[in-house]
């Protein structure tokens, strides 16, 4: 394990050491990491990226100097117009490979939510809220469990006295609020930018649509900072939940590298190195590609990598890794990398211990 990862599973730990002995019921721990484009980034085309690809999410940009916090979320926190409330109660994360999103975990992170909004909202509204059932809500590659919640507020309440109440709900803070925030402090919690803040419209009558500042990313010159979250409960697993950060914050690194190669979708005849988790710990993309790229007739038979894929520009990175009880630096290569001396000399001059060579071509 990387030495942040074993921080992550440490504030899990604590985390789940102070919800057994009752103190809290949840709390949402936010990590961040770091990803470098060769050139300055520019928002625009990242932005464009987050509309083609997370069409049912709420998009969002913000430019101040040379920084630029940018997102796309799929939690609306309060829409108000007139008398009308709407808001959603959205916890509880799956993605492909991961365990059932109607799991009890999830289950019970998303009744906080629920409960937790309804209660905050009543002594606002005329009636008490309704929660609609339970739906899932996809998010890119990710799905979530959401309800959406109903109301009509009491006479002059305005945005802001819900928004007052509301936020942070137990999707971004935890539960109690107020104890979870304490927490969070207690421990050093760090969110850069307006990560999980509120940002939407208003309008000049009072009326507005206000989400929370999910899969974000912080812009400066070419650095992009990313922030994830996950919430915490007793039955929470350490590594699992790292792992939704990890997939998490790459709804938007997606797009960052998309943008940074103009849109195209580009492909490699790619490696990867997965833990014990389903985190992914490297990426190897194939350097020597054998074949041609065209049909040549007077061949006994067609090698057409070179028409599918093309050539990897990771070079050779190496891997730091721990496996059972076995920890070393790891390699990757694919078939045809095998017979060239290079893949060799790149790989033995990081230290590399092991070498891991995949065969999928003749």
């Amino acid at each position: 394990r990387t030495l942040a990862e074993r921080a992550w599973v440490a504030r899990v730990n604590a985390a789940r050491r102070d919800i057994l002995q009752g103190r809290l019921d949840k709390v949402v721990l936010a990590r961040s990491r770091q990803w470098q484009a060769q050139t300055n980034i520019s928002a625009r085309p990242l932005v464009e990226q987050l509309c083609a690809h997370q069409a049912d999410a709420c998009i969002y940009a913000f430019s101040q100097g040379e920084s630029t916090f940018l997102g796309a979320t799929p939690e609306r926190l309060v829409d108000f117009n007139g008398t009308r409330i709407e808001s959603e109660a959205l916890a509880g994360t799956a993605w492909p490979g991961s365990s059932a999103l109607e799991g009890s975990k999830n289950q019970h992170e998303q009744s906080l939510v629920v409960d937790a909004i309804i209660e905050t909202l009543a002594p606002l509204c005329q009636s008490r809220p309704y929660a609609h059932p339970v739906e899932v809500h996809p998010a890119g590659r990710l799905t979530h469990l959401r309800s959406r919640i109903s109301a009509q507020a009491l006479n002059g309440t305005q945005l802001f006295d819900l928004l007052r109440v509301l936020h942070p709900t137990p999707a971004v803070g935890g539960y109690p609020t107020a104890t979870a925030i304490d927490w969070l402090k207690a421990h050093g919690e760090q969110r850069s930018g307006w990560y999980s803040g509120g940002i939407g419209l208003l309008d000049g009558e009072g009326n507005g649509q206000i989400s929370v500042a999910l899969r974000s990313a912080l812009i400066q010159g070419n650095t992009i900072f990313l922030q994830a979250g996950a919430g915490i409960v007793a039955d929470s697993d350490p590594h699992s939940e790292w792992v939704e950060t990890q997939n998490k914050a790459r709804a938007v690194l997606r797009a960052a590298e998309l943008a940074e190669q103009g849109g195209r979708v580009r492909h490699f005849n790619t490696s990867i190195l997965v833990g014990k988790s389903g985190e992914l710990i490297g990426k190897y993309r194939k350097i020597h590609l054998p074949g041609h790229s065209e049909n040549e007739p007077w061949r006994p038979f067609q090698h057409l990598e070179k028409r599918y894929f093309e050539r990897g520009d990771l070079g050779f990175p190496a891997f730091q890794a721990q496996f059972n009880a076995h920890q070393g630096i790891f390699g990757m290569a694919l078939c045809n990398d095998r017979r060239w001396p290079e893949t060799y000399r790149v790989l033995g001059l990081q230290g590399v211990e092991m070498a891991l060579i995949g065969y999928n071509t003749p």
